[in-house]
């Protein structure tokens, strides 16, 4: 429609021009008309303009929110994992978990460059929206809380994992220990007296 109401405004100018028989009164009149359509066509065309930058900044700020809002699902879902006090027995179970818990840390770490990207251009958002910026401000806080919080309880968690696999490495250690013990118990306790040096037996007599 804009096209549509531009190409009669020109329609419009150039008829205007090609006037010149009228008289000057006449001429004069139609230059005043020409000059308040060209007018009010600059007015329009610049609000329309303006409307259409509005439209799109806010599909933008839209979008920008619906990022922010799955990125913060994320955010819950991986400090749900790593706040996990869980552990497990022998050491293959541990080493499991160990490897979960690492492939968690390198899933934050391809996160870290949208986090930042997300922290930026809302930071930006809030500067050029006049519309609901202390609800973008509190998502933003609420956004850096989480991702602080995953760093430390991932620190945490990976501390808890590594003592909890010491621990089995220890009792597996011990459990090594006390067979080889009992092993050299059995052997030592049936030993027969021919198994003994000949002195030794004189002794016992």
């Amino acid at each position: 429609e804009l096209e549509l109401v531009q190409d009669t405004v020109g329609k419009l100018s150039t008829k205007a021009d090609e006037l010149p028989h009228l008289a000057k009164e006449e001429r004069e009149e139609i230059r005043n008309n020409k000059g308040k359509v060209l007018t009010q066509w600059e007015e329009l065309h610049n609000l329309l303009e303006e409307k259409k930058k509005q439209l799109i900044e806010t599909a933008k700020f839209a979008e920008y929110l619906n990022e922010l809002d799955s990125f913060m699902l994320w955010e819950n879902e991986t400090l749900n994992k790593v706040e996990s006090r869980e552990l497990d027995v022998g050491i293959a179970r541990v080493d499991l978990k160990v490897k979960t818990h690492n492939d968690i840390k390198s899933e934050i770490e391809s996160f870290e460059s949208k986090y930042k990207n997300l922290l930026s251009t809302g930071e930006k958002h809030m500067k050029e929206q006049d519309s609901a910026p202390d609800l973008l401000g509190d998502k933003l806080d609420e956004m850096q809380r989480l991702w602080n919080e995953i760093q430390e309880h991932w620190e945490e968690r990976a501390k808890l994992l590594a003592q909890c696999r010491d621990l089995q490495l220890f009792k597996r250690d011990v459990r090594l220990a006390e067979n080889t013990l009992n092993k050299q118990d059995h052997v030592l306790s049936s030993m027969q007296d021919t198994d003994l040096a000949p002195d030794v037996r004189i002794k016992n007599l």
